[in-house]
């Protein structure tokens, strides 16, 4: 969890301030997308212990802003995954996340 976390915060960070590593280099990004996958299956595993939904949300909002903010890449993979971000996250119950115009709305 405290990987997860990290790795979220210190992309989110970077973004912001390190024009070097907005370029959304494929194995960040899958990190990025891992760890943010992990807080989702973390929350939902019953009786796990760690961050509540609120503070999950957060992290969340903050993978999916980053992986869309930063991605300069032809293939537009930051921007894919961050699209699939936000359908699981609506799948496991954060209600944060609407579905953006031209999205799936059901991910069953």
């Amino acid at each position: 969890m405290n990987a997860a976390t990290a790795i979220i915060q210190i992309h989110h960070e970077a973004t912001s301030t390190d024009g070097g590593l907005a370029f959304c280099i494929d194995y960040l990004t899958i990190s990025l997308s891992t760890a943010a996958v992990f807080l989702i299956r973390l929350h939902k595993t019953p009786n796990a212990t760690g961050l509540n939904s609120g503070v999950t949300a957060h992290y969340l909002k903050m993978a999916v802003a980053s992986l869309e903010n930063s991605d300069q890449s032809e293939t537009k993979l930051g921007v894919y995954l961050a699209r699939t971000i936000r359908e699981i996250s609506r799948a496991a119950g954060f209600e944060d996340f609407k579905a953006e115009e031209g999205e799936e709305r059901d991910v069953a």
